[in-house]
C-alpha cells in the first residue's frame, strides 16, 4: 500500500472518529473533497459560525487559499503547495487562540488531505 493510501484511510478513520464533533456543519464542508476549493469552504463557513472569530485572520486564510486556488489554476503545482502549508502553519499558530481547538483540528485535517491530494499530482507529473 502506497503512502498516499495509508494517509487517506488514516485520514478517513480520524473523520469518522471525530464526526460528533463535526457535525455543527452539516452540509456546509464537504469533509471527503481533497480541494482547495472545499476547505475554503469550511473557511467560509468556519468564520460564519465563530469557530474562527478574528476577521484578520479569516481573511489571511481565506487568501491564502485563493492563492494557491489561483497557482493551481497557473500549473503552478509546487507554489500551490507552498501556500497550503503556509495555511496550515497559520491554523496551527491560531489554533485555541483565534481558531476554536476542535476546528482547527477539522480544518488541518482537510488541508492535509488536499495537500496530499496535490502532492500527489506533483509525484504523478514526475
Amino acid at each position: 500500500m502506497k503512502i498516499g493510501s495509508i494517509m487517506l484511510v488514516l485520514l478517513v478513520l480520524s473523520l469518522a472518529l471525530f464526526s460528533p464533533a463535526l457535525a455543527q456543519e452539516g452540509e456546509h464542508c464537504d469533509h471527503e473533497a481533497q480541494t482547495i476549493e472545499s476547505l475554503r469552504h469550511c473557511v467560509e463557513h468556519a468564520y460564519a459560525e465563530g469557530h474562527i472569530t478574528n476577521i484578520g485572520i479569516y481573511r489571511a486564510l481565506a487568501g491564502q487559499l485563493t492563492a494557491a486556488q489561483a497557482a493551481v489554476g497557473r500549473g503552478q503545482t509546487s507554489v500551490a503547495i507552498d501556500l497550503l502549508q503556509a495555511f496550515i502553519n497559520t491554523v496551527e499558530t491560531q489554533a485555541g487562540r483565534t481558531i476554536l481547538e476542535p476546528h482547527a483540528g477539522h480544518l488541518l485535517d482537510h488541508a492535509r488531505s488536499v495537500l496530499a491530494a496535490l502532492s500527489g499530482q506533483v509525484r504523478a507529473g514526475e
